[in-house]
């Protein structure tokens, strides 16, 4: 079930696998899984880790909202990656976790 609350809490509801949407249009999003800002997958689970893509002003900027959103993320993260660097992203040692098919799937995700 879909709670709705602010947008602090979207994160930290992440964070703790509950799926949850701010107030407002529910632009910032959870299923307790992944984790996104608009339609844009910001955040993911890899093995109990919580996995951020810095899509902020510091890294591979979108918007300012998605900044935003970004910057609650990485208050709860276990890992932060920049996206703009595929090389690292796939080197990094909780991404290597991932067999090759969920590897490809994250990767078109991040792509839309």
């Amino acid at each position: 079930m879909l709670i709705r609350t602010s947008t602090p809490n979207v994160a930290m509801n992440w964070k703790s696998n509950e799926a949850s949407s701010n107030h407002g249009k529910g632009n910032f999003y959870t299923d307790g899984d992944q984790l996104f800002s608009y339609r844009l997958l910001i955040g993911i689970t890899i093995k109990d880790k919580k996995v951020v893509f810095d899509y902020s002003s510091a890294g591979q900027f979108r918007s300012m909202i998605t900044s935003h959103h970004v910057g609650y993320a990485k208050r709860v993260a276990d890992v932060i990656i920049d996206p703009s660097d595929p090389s690292g992203l796939c080197s990094h040692p909780v991404i290597k976790e991932l067999n090759a098919f969920d590897l490809r799937t994250l990767l078109r995700r991040m792509e839309k």
